[in-house]
Parts: structure tokens; C-alpha cells; sequence
């Protein structure tokens, strides 16, 4: 968590105000923890951008 938290501030930082979010080996992962992920990583974003 705490580098998704630092990658976020970096592009913050260079001004990216829109992205892709790419769940990488997300086949390997039970559906609901990759759904769960998703959706926290997407909160956190909408968090920031308040």
C-alpha cells in the first residue's frame, strides 16, 4: 500500500490527472480480492482528488 500511496503523489506531482489501471496477474488472484483492489485503489483516487 505504501508505494501505491507514493506512485500516486509522483503523479500527482507531475500534474497526470488522468490514467489506466492495468491489474496485472489479476488471473492468479481470487475475482473478489482483484475486485476489492480495484475498488480501493479507485477510492483512494477519488479521495485525493477532493
Amino acid at each position: 500500500m505504501r508505494n501505491r500511496l507514493a506512485h500516486l503523489e509522483i503523479l500527482d506531482a507531475l500534474g497526470v490527472r488522468q490514467a489506466v489501471l492495468a491489474m496485472t496477474r489479476r488471473d492468479l488472484a481470487d475475482p473478489e480480492s482483484v475486485r476489492a483492489d480495484a475498488v480501493e485503489r479507485r477510492d483512494i483516487v477519488a479521495e485525493q482528488e477532493r
